[in-house]
This record gives structure tokens, C-alpha cells and sequence, in this order.
């Protein structure tokens, strides 16, 4: 479990990288592993190994809440039509910190569309720069546009129109309370010894499968992330 994971690390105080107040990267700082250890040890262990809740990929979460085994799925806007067609009404929400009033940061919802310099080499820079701003950035664009990938509009008079699913509404409020910039420089650098999206789901497997230590496993979590972040920075 890696993508959807997140939520559920930063909940139990363990993020991928840091923020200061101003919403700028901290570098050479990560998580605390003993906070993280004990929180485990609260909120998730109860002497017992895991139902595979969250396995090496991420579709167990989803598994086990449609066999009525679990009363949460930590899910994704592309997953929500397979809900609604088991008869799910869902109530989305961002995965609740360990603190009253806190949420686990969730990689952002959005859609973005990119200028690249292959329009400038062939003549087209004008009307792919038009495209953008006129259009994806409108809010007729984004309506049309999120009509087909089912996303949150980006766009503030997109958000409120009347086509737009209940899922779009409650995925862009998750968003607004809890997400975070999803930042590939650091979650693909491997720098630290594993990238986050292999060190993730084996952190799981080592705790709630296999029954190691919490903390130990998450000191050495937070040692791959701050090298991989550190790393990172160069390619930003």
C-alpha cells in the first residue's frame, strides 16, 4: 500500500516529507519513529497480524470493504464508480489524525496541463497557449473536461456547477482540508535505499505482517525519506 498509504502514515504522524509554516520543503528533517512506533502500537496492533489491509499493493484496502471486513477504504477518485456500482453511498473525508481535528495529508486531487516547448518548435505556441487559458483554465473547460476524468474541477465556478458528482464535491473537500503537492522528485528517488512507493508498502508488510518492531522499522523508513527527499531537491 503506497498511493492511498500516505493518508494513513501522516494520520499516525509519519510524513514523506516535511513542511514549514509558510508550506515550504524542509530538508536534513523527518519524522519522529518513536511517535510513530507507539502510535502504531495504539491505533492499529492489537497482538494479532493484519487481514492483509494494507498488502504490497493498493487494492486490498478496497478487497477487504467490499467483503464487509473493514468499515473504512482509503480510495481514489478513478476507484469511485466501482463503489457506486456494489450500492455504496459513500461519505469521503480526508483519514483522521491522531489528534482531535487533525487529517492525514492525502497526495493532491487535481488535473494539470502542461505547455511544452514541442508547440513552439512547430508553430503552434500561440494557439496550444490559448487552449490552456482560454479553455482547461475556464470554467466550461474544466466542466466538460472533469465530465470525462471524473476528478475534482480545478477551476472555482467548475466546482459549483450542477453537473458535478457528489464524488467530484466530496474528493475536492478532502482535498482542500488535507492534500499536499505530490512531489516525484523525492517519492521517486531511491537515494535513501528504496523509493517511497517500494519502502511504503514493505514498511507494512515488516509490521503488520511479519510482526517487526514499529519503531525500529520506522526509524529506518525515516532515514529513506529524508535521504530521498535530500536528494531530491536537485531535480525540482
Amino acid at each position: 500500500m503506497s498511493w492511498g498509504a500516505h493518508s494513513v502514515f501522516s494520520a499516525l504522524g509519519a510524513d514523506a516529507y516535511q513542511f514549514n509554516s509558510r508550506g515550504g520543503i524542509v530538508y536534513g528533517r523527518t519524522f519522529s519513529a518513536a511517535k510513530v512506533g507507539k502510535n502504531i502500537r495504539t491505533y492499529l496492533m492489537d497482538g494479532k497480524k493484519s487481514n492483509g489491509f494494507f498488502p504490497a499493493t493498493d487494492t486490498g484496502c478496497k478487497d477487504n470493504f467490499l467483503a464487509g471486513k473493514v468499515p473504512f477504504a482509503v480510495i481514489g477518485n478513478w476507484e469511485w464508480a466501482d463503489y457506486v456500482a456494489k450500492g455504496f453511498t459513500m461519505n469521503l473525508m480526508p483519514v483522521p489524525g491522531v489528534a482531535d481535528g487533525t487529517y492525514g495529508h492525502m497526495f493532491g486531487s487535481v488535473s494539470g496541463a502542461l505547455l511544452t516547448t514541442f508547440a513552439a518548435k512547430h508553430g503552434t505556441e500561440a494557439g496550444a497557449k490559448s487552449l490552456l487559458t482560454n479553455f482547461f483554465a475556464s470554467t466550461d473547460g474544466q466542466v466538460r473536461y472533469q465530465a470525462l476524468e471524473k476528478r475534482p474541477p480545478a477551476e472555482k465556478g467548475a466546482q459549483s456547477d450542477s453537473t458535478v458528482s457528489a464524488a467530484q464535491r466530496g474528493f475536492g473537500s478532502a482535498a482542500s482540508l488535507a492534500g499536499i503537492p505530490q512531489i516525484g522528485a523525492f517519492l521517486n528517488s531511491n537515494k535513501g535505499g528504496a523509493n517511497y512507493w517500494d519502502s511504503a508498502p514493505a514498511f507494512w508488510t515488516a509490521v503488520l505482517i511479519d510482526g517487526k518492531d514499529p519503531v525500529k522499522e520506522a526509524s529506518k523508513l525515516a532515514a529513506i525519506w529524508r535521504v530521498n527527499v535530500e536528494a531530491g531537491k536537485a531535480d525540482l
